[in-house]
C-alpha cells in the first residue's frame, strides 16, 4: 500500500522500513554527510539503535567518472547535465 500525497508515516515505522530496504548494503548519496547525519539521528531517536553503514559519496566519485566537469563542489545538476551531454569525453565545457 503506497502513501498518498500529504500523508505521513511515523518516524519509527519509516526507519524500520528503510533499514529493511537498505539491509546491509552501502548507502550512496550526493554530499552524503547530510543524509548520513539525518538518518543516523532518526535511527537513534526513533529506534534507539545505531545505523552502521558504509557510505559512498557520489560527489567524490563524479569527478573521477566525468572528467568534463571538474571540481568537487559542483551541484548535482551539473553532473547530471554532463552525463546527458556524453560524460567523460575530456576537455572543458
Amino acid at each position: 500500500m503506497g502513501l498518498r500525497a500529504g500523508s505521513s508515516v511515523p518516524t519509527d515505522e519509516a526507519m524500520r522500513g528503510f533499514s529493511a530496504f537498505a539491509d546491509t548494503d552501502p548507502l550512496v548519496a550526493y554530499h552524503a554527510d547530510f543524509d548520513r547525519l539525518f538518518l543516523e539521528r532518526a535511527a537513534r531517536d526513533a529506534l534507539g539503535v545505531a545505523l552502521p553503514r558504509t557510505w559512498i559519496d557520489a560527489a567524490w566519485l563524479a569527478p573521477a567518472l566525468l572528467d568534463r566537469v571538474s571540481g568537487y563542489h559542483r551541484p548535482l545538476d551539473d553532473w547530471r547535465g554532463s552525463v546527458r551531454r556524453g560524460g567523460s569525453s575530456g576537455g572543458g565545457d
